[in-house]
């Protein structure tokens, strides 16, 4: 790679320089300033600076190339994470509002009757990645992932309590109806926390991953408009 022969090149010439001003010590000993004019005493300094600073940069070029290898690997890291919650809050959000209306319009809805299964819902994997990774999440997103995790468990919390019970709105007291609120909330709150989350990514995707312009990736899929045809188009007009 060109930075690895730049960083050698710099050792090379920071480690010839020093030596060479041992070697000056070490044959005739320390200069005479007293004798230099004080533009020389200044041109000295000068070398001995610039030696000073290739010698430093050189050794320094493999910090800072790992650096920027690091640098990289966590950008890759973020948005592959990011990409995954995105898609994956919005399958759940999409999930979640799709079986809302019920615990909505229950008390609306003639013979409505709610069993264990209104209650599933699954966990995404990515939610559990997602949880293993917040540090690389902005801090106000953290809590919204948080709360997606705190009222799906919840739900789990109420599909357990009604095991093998079906109830309406109107049940006895006995049965539990109140659950059916429940429910309602944790779903709420569930879904609108992972909206949350699939808005505030979408800029940050965007700032990592960009983009095509509709028109750039018009002509990608479709090639550029043939200059010829578009003639033909404007005689005819």
């Amino acid at each position: 790679m060109k930075f690895d022969r730049f960083a050698g090149l710099a050792s090379v010439v920071g480690i010839i320089l020093i030596l060479t001003m041992i070697a000056w010590l070490g044959l005739w000993g320390p200069l005479d300033l007293s004798h230099l004019k004080e533009w020389q005493t200044s041109l000295a300094s000068g070398f001995a600076l610039i030696a000073a600073g290739i010698a430093y940069w050189g050794a320094t070029a493999k910090v800072r190339f790992d650096r920027e290898i690091a640098e990289r690997d966590e950008m890759r890291r973020k948005l592959a994470l990011y990409l995954k919650v995105e898609i994956a809050f919005s399958q759940l959000m999409e999930n979640l509002r799709s079986r809302q209306g019920k615990f909505i319009f229950a008390t609306g809805i003639e013979g409505a009757v709610f069993a264990a299964e209104d209650f599933d819902f699954e966990e995404p994997p990515e939610l559990e990645e997602a949880w293993t990774s917040l540090d690389i999440f902005p801090r106000h997103l953290i809590a919204e992932i948080r709360n997606v995790r705190l009222w799906l468990r919840k739900l789990v919390s109420l599909k357990k309590q009604i095991g093998d019970k079906r109830i309406q709105p109107n049940s006895p007291v006995e049965d539990q109806p109140w659950l059916i609120e429940h429910g309602k909330e944790a779903i709420s709150n569930a879904w609108q926390s992972a909206a949350v989350v699939v808005q505030d990514l979408k800029p940050l995707i965007h700032e990592l991953a960009p983009e095509m312009d509709e028109n750039a990736r018009f002509f990608k899929i479709h090639g550029e408009p043939d200059d010829h045809a578009m003639e033909h188009d404007d005689d005819q007009e």
